[in-house]
């Protein structure tokens, strides 16, 4: 069985957490920390902020979509479980998302403006606990 296979099989709320983990892999604090050091490491490379601006565009799709399937739910299901469920896989998406636009913001202000925030931990992601949540 195909990977599309299964998550097209898997109930929505499973394919929007497939597809984040995908994106992002089992830790949202450690990929936007990723995003960060990649940043810092080569802050005169272009890349380093195109990087953060295509993982946004990433999880802004991924959004989307999750939103979309929310509204199936609750056109087939109703409110219930599986919609609290779906709506939970949104808001972890819609966290990360919110964590990487705050880091591209922070690159936007220059390299050693960013440097300064990130070693003082007071980027979004170092700051809100529950950007620390591994995905079920």
């Amino acid at each position: 069985m195909s990977f599309i296979m299964m998550v097209s099989r898997a109930r929505p709320c499973d394919e929007i957490d497939v597809c984040l983990q995908t994106l992002i892999g089992s830790s949202s604090t450690a990929f936007v920390e990723g995003l960060c050091t990649n940043f810092i490491s080569n802050p005169d490379n272009a890349d380093s902020s195109h990087v953060v601006r295509a993982a946004i565009d990433a999880l802004e799709d991924l959004r989307q979509r999750a939103q979309s399937l929310v509204e199936s739910v609750i056109e087939e299901c109703g409110t219930g479980h599986d919609l609290s469920r779906t709506q939970d896989s949104v808001f972890r998406v819609q966290r990360v998302l919110t964590a990487v636009e705050d880091v591209f913001a922070h690159t936007m202000l220059g390299v050693d403006y960013f440097v300064e925030a990130h070693g003082q931990c007071k980027l979004k992601h170092q700051i809100t606990l529950d950007n620390a949540a591994v995905i079920p």
